[in-house]
């Protein structure tokens, strides 16, 4: 399936709640999202997989303290490695892969605009540590707190694709469509304007010909 997300760890889901993005984005930006945490003890697999397709269009370490993985405040607080995925045009995800308390270092093999697949492996944190998704508020979660988790196996979260592209219809402002309206009249001037030519209907075609000229420059 090519509407589904899948765990990005082996663990636990710890929480599933409703969070500002990681990103620090400009206030009118600024939007919540679903966040799926999965902890990670010293016995799962640490090994971190990509719960969806889509492409890595942003990359940002930041550096941190090294809290108890399990506890809230590692996800804003601690060591952790943030990945932007691009589902569809304006649709992403967020996976973060926070340092726990015995771990000292996240390994990302991922770089931006790289093309990924569900499943793939992307990196690994080692020893007691924590992966936070983020996902669009739209999207249906099939998951819940405190079950066991399979990296690239279980099914976190669904979503429409027929859904995402009308949401995506609705975040295109109108003075984008507006060019696109223009261009497509005046062409349609133009292969009117031919017709009424090879009709030798000269001043009709001159006409269509200015008229199209006209919109296409405004």
């Amino acid at each position: 399936k090519d509407n589904i997300l899948v765990a990005p760890a082996d663990g636990r889901i710890l929480s599933i709640s409703t969070e500002l993005v990681p990103e620090n984005l400009t206030e009118d930006k600024q939007k919540k999202m679903n966040k799926i945490s999965i902890f990670m003890n010293v016995f799962n697999v640490h090994v971190n997989r990509i719960p969806v397709s889509g492409k890595v269009i942003w990359l940002k370490y930041v550096p941190g303290a090294f809290f108890n993985a399990s506890l809230d405040k590692s996800s804003k607080k601690n060591e952790r490695m943030i990945s932007k995925i691009e589902i569809k045009r304006d649709v992403f995800v967020y996976v973060v892969q926070i340092a726990g308390l015995v771990a000292r270092r996240i390994k990302c093999e991922l770089e931006e605009n790289q093309s990924v697949n569900i499943g793939d492996r992307f990196g690994i944190i080692r020893f007691g540590s924590r992966v936070d998704l983020y996902i669009p508020e739209s999207f249906k979660i099939n998951s819940l707190e405190n079950q066991t988790t399979i990296a690239g196996e279980t099914i976190l979260a669904e979503f429409d694709n027929k859904d995402v592209k009308k949401w995506i219809m609705k975040k295109l402002p109108l003075r984008s469509l507006i060019p696109n309206l223009f261009t497509f009249i005046s062409l349609t001037f133009g292969l009117t304007a031919i017709k009424f030519a090879i009709d030798q209907k000269w001043q009709i075609s001159v006409s269509l010909i200015v008229f199209a000229s006209f919109l296409d420059n405004i």
